[in-house]
């Protein structure tokens, strides 16, 4: 830091270098991790050089062709098949591929892979790359099968012994157990010096990662377990179960360019498997259990998976590190998730990546070639530190607002705040920050008389929250308005954090329209439609079925309408404002997931009212009504009343709006009867008898205008069931209602200075948009 301002020195082959000559210049050599760099100016007194790298040694490049088993597809028959029996067809490329299973359970032909028979599952590689729209036909008989769980399963030499009590049919075994895998690595030991009131320590970096590995193994029809070792006896079903098999894992040789896969055969310090559960289900076919009559079952093969990495690599791929090809398309990961493909039109979603498992679920794909890896980095390990130097992105910080959280490598969650001298403090959190210039150092620990004990964090995971002061001066001419009554720092806010606010954009698209087709509008999860013919009416919703989430609209009939259509729909994201400045600039809590163009998308601001429904509040019956607007009885009641309890008033969130009423019996004799609010007058007059009608008079509120004087239907303020009514009234006797909508009423104010009356986009206008979600059980 120099002056106040932060410059930056980035590594580059060697070489030390700024965005500008003048900032500054120097060398690195990464083998020896040392530096000499010419600054372009002192550092401002007080201020910290900070350096800023990364260990390469927790990263791997996972490159080259990966082999046709790495595409696999899992199907589950959901019941067990007959050894022998199954056979699978598929389409590549137009032609009919046929795959079979032997008794062993090894699929041969245009596919390999294995089928559990007893489970009633397949894993498919298809030799051939399937077409898209084709569906897998598995054709196989039907078999009962026994499943039993063993408990307390004891390991002796790698072996557990299981006893079934009955013969077996060969080729029909299959058991299925966990273990646990560890393995630990040791990093260089380093000396870290601290100042203040931390000690001087040595300090081991160190991790580990802890697998668990469910097993699946089965039989090969000639009395052996395929895998590793073991036995089955088909007459009596006694088995020798191998429950520590080898663990295999395919590492990439960069001096070789390929594939390398190196086998654990012995635990050792740092491997170790552990079979700890005693757990062990077997499900098998039993020699007197008879087939069924063969069937065919189709699947649609809706994504195809392919492995980036082995099975049982432990690495996580880094999100935005994935490119791969897999005949004429390439495939590219962009830090989302989300793999894209290139089509004539540009970028296509084309599937996902499971950064985890390194499993690709392809939607889009090519009929020739199989899948090589272009790019591909792993991360090894979830690698610790007891450490940690970083600055903020604002200064001067205010005194006693610095906190800081970070989660230790056994998951426990540390936090600590800095106080008004700067030192940060906490369970196991030690350190200084200087709110002057924004840089801390902290160390995660605590003392033990006066030995310093490290505890290791993961760095991942450290965040921080501060607060920083920014201050503007209070002339005119920079502000452009008259700053008398601004406050002190100039700073007048429209959006605060912690506001809710919606992104908003509105487009319109013009479509030529089919009866009873459903028709793409251009985007998708739409938050508001509205549909216009081409003489400007407003087609009612009622006229077509919408498709929100997948942006489709499907008119039944186009009768009455004037074409073409144009539908002006709208897309919004929700967001928590976390940064607000003056400039109009927003840091907002999640990102986006609409595209929002520059000069056409809008801010709008969020009023939060809290939990609504419509509902009705009170009621009551008066033999006379004085016209005041009471809310309690008045007089006397009437003779008879409304029956509420068995038929009650209905209301509707869309409709029902806060506002206080009365029904009143304008004659008895004929049973003429009036609905009076006390915000819009008389809004209903008319017969209410028993047995006759209900009374459910349109809230304008809800009406669209159609154009040429046509309107929807709507939706009633309230609606008063005719078989509430059970006579007996007296003219002049009333029913006072009390309904409480769903809507929350607030003020609008706008001020508007003398000016020429605006036209065209310049025009004054608002629109207000009630924004909820429902709650359903």
């Amino acid at each position: 830091m120099s002056q106040g301002n932060w410059y930056e020195l980035v590594e580059s082959d060697g070489v030390l270098s700024g965005a500008d000559p003048t900032i500054g210049a120097g060398t690195f050599d990464a083998q020896t991790g040392t530096a000499t760099v010419t600054l372009g100016a002192l550092p401002d007194a007080g201020s910290q050089v900070m350096w800023v790298w990364s260990s390469a040694v927790h990263y791997s490049q996972r490159l080259g062709p990966l082999p046709a088993a790495n595409r696999e597809i899992r199907l589950a028959l959901n019941e067990p098949a007959q050894p022998g029996s199954v056979t699978l067809t598929y389409l590549s490329d137009g032609q009919l591929r046929t795959a079979t299973a032997n008794t062993t359970g090894y699929i041969e032909g245009d596919g390999t892979g294995y089928v559990a028979h007893a489970a009633g599952e397949l894993w498919f590689s298809p030799a051939l790359m399937p077409d898209i729209s084709t569906q897998i036909q598995v054709e196989y008989a039907p078999q009962s099968t026994v499943t039993r769980t063993f408990e307390g399963g004891v390991e002796s030499g790698g072996l557990v012994s299981l006893a079934l009590g009955e013969a077996i049919l060969p080729g029909s075994l299959t058991a299925a157990w966990s273990t646990n895998y560890t393995e630990r690595w040791s990093n260089v030991i380093e000396k870290r010096h601290w100042y203040g009131d931390i000690k001087t320590v040595d300090v081991q970096q160190s991790s580990s990662t802890t697998q668990r590995i469910d097993h699946i193994a089965t039989d090969n029809g000639e009395g052996g377990i395929v895998g590793a070792g073991g036995f089955v006896s088909y007459a009596n079903g006694d088995i020798q179960l191998p429950v520590l098999p080898p663990i295999s894992q395919t590492i990439w040789d960069s001096n070789e360019s390929a594939w390398e896969t190196r086998a654990d055969t012995e635990a050792s310090s740092e491997r170790l498997h552990r079979f700890t559960s005693g757990l062990v289900t077997v499900s098998y076919i039993s020699q007197s259990a008879a087939a069924d009559p063969p069937r065919a079952v189709a699947f649609d093969w809706s994504a195809l998976e392919v492995r980036v990495l082995p099975p049982l690599l432990v690495e996580p791929i880094v999100p935005g590190s994935l490119r791969f090809e897999m005949g004429a398309r390439s495939y590219e990961d962009r830090g989302t998730g989300i793999l894209y493909t290139d089509s004539p039109s540009g970028a296509i979603e084309a599937g996902a990546i499971n950064y985890q498992s390194g499993v690709a679920a392809l939607t889009e794909w090519a009929v020739d070639g199989g899948p090589v890896v272009t790019a591909c980095l792993t991360r090894r390990g979830n690698w610790v530190g007891v450490e940690a130097s970083f600055r903020t992105e604002l200064t001067p910080l205010k005194p006693e607002a610095l906190s800081i959280v970070v989660t230790t490598e056994d998951g426990e969650q540390l936090t600590a705040s800095a106080d008004a001298d700067g030192v940060i403090a906490g369970p196991d959190v030690l350190g200084a920050v200087n709110y002057e210039f924004g840089t801390a150092v902290v160390a995660f620990g605590h003392f033990e008389g006066q030995t310093w004990v490290p505890r290791r964090v993961d760095p991942s995971t450290l965040r921080y929250n501060a607060v920083a002061y920014s201050y503007l001066p209070l002339d005119a001419d920079i502000l452009g308005i008259d700053g008398t009554r601004l406050p002190a720092d100039g700073r007048v806010p429209i959006y605060r954090p912690g506001d809710l606010v919606m992104i908003l954009h509105a487009a319109e698209t013009t479509l030529n329209l089919s009866p009873g087709v459903a028709t793409e509008i251009g985007r998708t999860r739409l938050a508001w439609v509205r549909v216009t013919d081409a003489t400007g009416a407003v087609v009612s919703g009622e006229r077509y079925q919408l498709d929100r989430a997948a942006g489709q609209i499907m008119f039944p009939d186009l009768d009455g309408l004037t074409p073409p259509l144009t539908v002006r729909h709208t897309v919004g994201d929700l967001r928590q404002v976390t940064d607000a400045q003056i400039s109009g600039w927003l840091a907002l809590s999640r990102p986006l997931t609409h595209d929002y163009p520059a000069g056409e998308t809008i801010v709008a601001g969020c009023l939060i009212i809290g939990d609504r429904r419509a509902r009705v509040s009170a009621t009551w019956d008066q033999a006379s009504w004085s016209g005041e607007w009471a809310d309690a009885p008045s007089g006397s009641a009437a003779t008879a009343t409304l029956n509420l309890i068995d038929h009650p008033i209905q209301v509707s969130n869309e409709g029902c709006d806060t506002d206080r009423w009365v029904l009143r019996c304008a004659n008895a004799a004929s049973d003429q009867w009036e609905l009076i609010s006390e915000n819009r007058g008389l809004v209903w007059q008319g017969v209410y008898a028993p047995g006759g009608a209900d009374i459910a008079p349109i809230n304008p509120r809800t009406r669209i205008d159609l154009g040429g004087g046509a309107y929807s239907t709507g939706a009633p303020y309230m609606t008063i069931p005719a078989a509430a009514n059970g006579g007996g009234w007296s003219t002049g006797n009333v029913v006072r209602i009390d309904t409480v909508g769903a809507i929350a009423e607030f003020w609008v104010a706008r001020s508007i200075q003398q000016s020429d009356e605006p036209t065209d986009s310049a025009a004054d206008g608002c629109e207000i948009h009630a924004l909820g979600n429902v709650d359903r059980p």
